[in-house]
Formats: C-alpha cells, sequence, structure tokens
C-alpha cells in the first residue's frame, strides 16, 4: 500500500492545522484564565470598598443622629432661656404695678 505524495502533504497540512487551532486554543484559555482572575480580584476589591462605604455611611448617620440630638437639646434651652425671660419681665411687671398700686407717689 502506498501513499501519494498529495495525500501525505495534505495529511501534513491538517496535522499542522489541528496543531495550530491546539495551539491558539491554549494560548486564548491563558488569556481568558488570566482576565477571571483579574475580574475576581476587581470583585473582591469592589467588595471590599462597598464594605468600607457601608461602614462610613453608618459612621454619617450616627454623627447625623447625635448632631440633630444636640440641636434640639440647644433649641429646648433655648427656649427655656427665653421662657424664663419671659416670665421674669411679667413678674417685674407685676410687682412693679403692685408697687405703684400701693404707692403712688414712689
Amino acid at each position: 500500500m502506498e501513499i501519494g505524495k498529495d495525500t501525505l502533504i495534505l495529511f501534513i497540512l491538517c496535522l499542522l492545522y489541528a496543531a495550530g487551532d491546539i495551539y491558539r486554543a491554549n494560548k486564548t484559555h491563558k488569556k481568558i484564565d488570566e482576565f477571571i482572575t483579574h475580574t475576581e480580584a476587581y470583585a473582591m476589591g469592589s467588595v471590599w470598598a462597598a464594605n468600607k462605604l457601608q461602614a462610613r455611611v453608618d459612621s454619617l448617620k450616627l454623627e447625623t443622629q447625635a448632631l440633630a440630638k444636640t440641636v434640639i437639646y440647644l433649641d429646648s434651652c433655648q427656649q427655656a432661656k427665653t421662657q424664663k425671660g419671659e416670665r421674669a419681665e411679667r413678674r417685674g411687671k407685676f410687682v412693679g404695678g403692685l408697687l405703684k398700686g400701693l404707692f403712688p407717689g414712689m
């Protein structure tokens, strides 16, 4: 059984094509593996950054609540001070009017 020259050349070309295809598939597979590795690293980094941002948001919420409580307290202090002043003024007018009524020439 003899193999013709052209058959041998076609067989070698098929083998070369298959070898090139396998080489390109391995090369592409390595690129995909590297891409997956980088993507996983970025995903882990973004999860870490999201957790860090969430912690900062929680901290800011606590600070905002503390600030709101402080503002409410200061407002109530100011309101109490104003009420005390108004009461003292009314008391002074009352006592002054009483004294004026009792001692008109004073």
